[in-house]
């Protein structure tokens, strides 16, 4: 560390960007050691105890033989990728509209909608700042909090909801594994949505003002600005944001956990190998 911190004081500040990307690379070093620590060994042992018993023997690799013949593990996998993609799909394309509309100086479906809620409704003024504030509410509740909320509004007591009682539906989170499913996606999307919806309006904010101008002499439909001149300049941002809400939904168990009470009891109780699950009925 002492070398470092001399070759940074006698050596020039480099103002061409190979220099700065390679003292941005050198100040990423702390930053790969820590993280190698923390996630690769931790890695690289749950590896190695996969190919021994609970005695410490090596095994070979029976243990991903049981662990294939079992049909349950397919189910579960199928459940698992359909939930991340559904997951991701809602919260990137909730929190793409959003954005948008925070980015635009004109009238939009949200912006009659926030309307509605005024004392006077004729008068133009801007929802952003109400639906910022509707944006910060899942960010601030935790979720050993906002979870059960949820399920009160929906569940109720046995099904008899909230929710049942404005909609005439009735979803019974403990017994109906599609019901399960569709309301813990819900809660899921919403927690999903505030960070989605910031990082993509941050980069919506930085397409030039003057082209999205010329473009709207051209077309007065929002919908082809949107797909034509400002997504293919945020693509990169949206395809991010899609991938880490993928990873983020397929390792997803603590609001499942909370919002089914551990999951929907399978038919036969167990799969075949006695690992848990309550997807079978939906694989």
């Amino acid at each position: 560390m002492k070398k470092l911190t001399q070759m940074f004081r006698k050596r020039p500040m480099i103002l061409n960007k190979k220099g700065i990307h390679q003292k941005n690379l050198i100040l990423l070093v702390p930053l790969l050691l820590i993280t190698s620590i923390v996630t690769l060994l931790p890695g690289i042992d749950a590896i190695r105890a996969s190919f021994t018993s609970e005695m410490a023997t090596g095994v070979s690799l029976e243990n991903y033989r049981i662990l294939f013949r079992d049909r349950a593990i397919v189910y579960s996998l199928n459940i698992t990728v359909l939930w991340a993609l559904c997951n991701s799909f809602l919260s990137v394309s909730i929190g793409l509209l959003l954005a948008h509309h925070m980015v635009l100086n004109k009238d939009t479906i949200f912006s009659r909608f926030f309307r509605k809620f005024r004392k006077h409704p004729r008068k133009r003024a801007s929802s952003r700042p109400l639906l910022y504030s509707f944006l910060l509410i899942p960010l601030g509740i935790p979720i050993y909090i906002a979870v059960p909320l949820w399920r009160a509004f929906l569940h109720g007591d046995g099904g008899l909801s909230v929710f049942s009682r404005l909609t005439g539906i009735t979803l019974n989170l403990l017994t109906d594994p599609v019901a399960a499913f569709i309301g813990a996606l819900i809660v899921s999307v919403w927690i999903n949505i505030p960070l989605t919806t910031f990082v993509i309006h941050s980069h919506l904010r930085q397409v030039n003002q003057e082209m999205l101008d010329c473009a709207r002499l051209e077309t007065k439909s929002l919908l082809l600005v949107m797909r034509y001149i400002q997504f293919p300049l945020i693509r990169t941002s949206v395809f991010t944001m899609f991938a880490l809400n993928f990873v983020k939904a397929f390792k997803e168990f603590t609001l499942i956990h909370l919002m089914t009470g551990g999951g929907v009891p399978l038919v036969s109780g167990i799969t075949e190998r006695f690992i848990i699950g309550s997807t079978t009925k939906l694989g």
